[in-house]
């Protein structure tokens, strides 16, 4: 391709041809480029590679490699090489195809940077940071804390929902994973847990997508919060409000209180009589059919 450098060298190792590209990215005109080294486009620090990959690349079917590359003027750059054994009247030379690669090299430090940061910020408040493979079927190493059992490898094959995760939760949570792959956006959802010691919690477990410079999926990482205290709280608050009195049902929904882990101070009846006390015609116009509110069963909503 026109943007990669293309180098043609003979078995001493010096270049015999070179593309247009070559001259552009290492500064040289065509002419200088022709009986120069390897070694003279190498960055001084990667000298001790050469060698070994040269004997590699002596095979047909090649090697990949990353390295780094001098411009004339210094500047050092990383480059991809791509680079195998061609033969030529009967000579062994290597052909090579080098990228300059420093795009992809400050892409992948800002999405180091971003996930730092991420982890970071859920270190700071006390969450569980983890970290998934772009289509969630490996969990990178994770400290667990008191949440979900800490794991020092990654778990793939998605043997992190089978060893975190109750097994009929795993429909619902993997539907919820690719609707948040499909749309490359944020993934939210609470859902139980399997708590290092067996028993099951809750948590709010939110992750952002970590995209390339192309705009794909390279990995997630997210922050799960644990709501099992939450969660017992609100149990306890509904069963509170299951028990009052229909009356007193009627009343919490009436004058917008919240039903409290524990009963108010006051009797329903007495709370209900309170909300109700004024002229009916007043009632009328803010509640019409209130009578027949007061008849009706409530149905409980879970």
């Amino acid at each position: 391709q026109a943007r990669d450098i293309v180098l043609l060298i003979d078995p001493a190792g010096r270049i015999v041809e070179a593309n247009r590209a070559a001259e552009v990215a290492y500064g040289y005109p065509h002419a200088e480029l022709l009986g120069m080294t390897v070694d003279d486009l190498r960055a001084p620090d990667s000298l001790a590679y050469v060698e070994r990959q040269w004997a590699v690349a002596a095979s047909t079917e090649g090697v990949l490699f990353e390295t780094r590359h001098r411009h004339r003027d210094g500047r050092v750059f990383p480059v991809e090489v791509s680079s195998r054994a061609i033969e030529i009247e009967g000579k062994l030379y290597r052909q090579s195809f080098i990228r300059d690669i420093s795009e992809r090299k400050q892409a992948q430090a800002l999405l180091q940077e971003k996930e730092q940061n991420y982890r970071a910020l859920a270190e700071a408040s006390a969450e569980v940071a983890y970290g998934m493979s772009a289509d969630w079927s490996t969990m990178l190493p994770l400290e667990g804390l008191e949440l979900v059992a800490s794991s020092d490898r990654a778990l793939t094959d998605w043997a992190w929902m089978s060893k975190n995760l109750p097994r009929d939760e795993h429909a619902r949570v993997r539907q919820a994973i690719s609707d948040a792959i499909a749309r490359k956006g944020l993934f939210d959802l609470e859902h139980r847990v399997v708590r290092p010691d067996g028993s099951t919690g809750w948590t709010r477990s939110r992750a952002v997508p970590i995209l390339d410079e192309n705009g794909d999926l390279v990995r997630w990482f997210g922050a799960a919060s644990d709501i099992t205290s939450a969660r017992i709280l609100s149990r306890r608050a509904f069963s509170t409000f299951s028990t009052l009195p229909r009356s007193g049902r009627i009343a919490c929904v009436l004058r917008s209180r919240p039903c409290l882990a524990e009963p108010p101070a006051e009797s329903p009846s007495t709370m209900y009589s309170s909300h109700l006390a004024g002229s009916r015609s007043e009632q009328s116009a803010s509640l019409p059919g209130s009578d027949a509110l007061s008849r009706a069963p409530l149905r409980r909503v879970r």
